[in-house]
């Protein structure tokens, strides 16, 4: 019987060089093959630990459609293969996802070899609540696109957390001030584990302040919980609660009346069950 390798999901690091578990790096010494975005950005950590592979693929968003089943080759023949991302921990906005699946549809062991993450090494810091978070990775080029995703998540009692890079930063935190207000606080977390890191939040309006005389550089997380209006005449919402409580399910009917009262569907929802109650 055919002994099948094991694929390891290795987390490098997303700056700092000594941000690498010790596991990580006996792992990658270990494999048969490693699997990597580009050779050039991880011989750089190859160097730093000395470490001499056996064999190297490159593999990235164009070339994992066709890798696939070479690499899935190797694993069934008893290969042991990391993958591993230029900076953090694979699949999070990298490839990996469709060689992840072919390994577990063919019955291959996938380990992860967890380490550095600049989402959570972002949210431990920022100071805004961090659960729940919604990850949102790298947000749609095309602004109504980059807007819908973004209105998502009005009057959400979530922090949204994606990445965006520094050309883009400007227009982002526009559509930001523009879906939730110019109040709203963002957090921007920049080059982090590297020489020019810097997490700080501002409003909206601070933000696009600085960077008229600053040009934004490095890439960024940003994070932000969404701001929740305050205001809320609560008589009113429950008028409306009674008049449409026999046509919606309790959660559509919080949904619908949260975005119409611009308050959170969780406030709602215990409205709508304090009066189904006493009805």
């Amino acid at each position: 019987m055919n002994i099948i390798g094991k694929l390891y999901i290795v987390a490098t690091p997303i700056g700092n060089l000594e941000d690498i578990t010790l596991r990580a790096l006996s792992t990658i010494k270990e494999v048969d093959c490693i699997i990597c975005e580009d050779s050039r950005v991880s011989s750089k950590l190859f160097n730093h630990y000395g470490i001499h592979y056996k064999k190297l693929i490159s593999y990235n968003n164009v070339s994992e459609h066709y890798k696939n089943q070479e690499i899935l080759k190797m694993l069934l023949d008893g290969k042991n293969c990391a993958l591993i991302s230029d900076a953090g921990t694979p699949l999070i906005s990298d490839p990996g996802y469709l060689l992840v699946k072919e390994c577990t549809e063919n019955n291959v062991q996938v380990v992860p070899i967890v380490g550095a993450s600049a989402v959570i090494g972002a949210l431990s810091v920022a100071g805004i609540p961090t659960m729940p978070f919604v990850f949102l990775g790298f947000l749609d080029k095309q602004m109504n696109k980059k807007r819908e995703s973004l209105k998502k998540y009005i009057n959400e009692e979530i922090t949204v957390v994606f990445f965006e890079s520094p050309n883009r930063v400007l227009d982002t935190l526009k559509m930001i001030a523009e879906v939730f207000g110019s109040n709203q606080k963002v957090v921007l977390a920049k080059e982090l584990t590297k020489m020019f890191e810097n997490i700080q939040e501002k409003t909206c309006a601070e933000w696009l302040m600085y960077y008229d005389e600053n040009t934004p550089r490095g890439e960024f997380v940003i994070l932000f919980r969404p701001y929740i209006s305050t205001e809320l005449n609560i008589e009113l919402l429950k008028q409306s609660i009674m008049q449409k409580i026999d046509e919606h399910s309790s959660s559509d009917l919080a949904k619908i009346l949260a975005k119409e009262f611009n308050t959170t569907k969780n406030l709602v929802y215990n409205e709508i069950l304090a009066i189904k109650n006493n009805i």
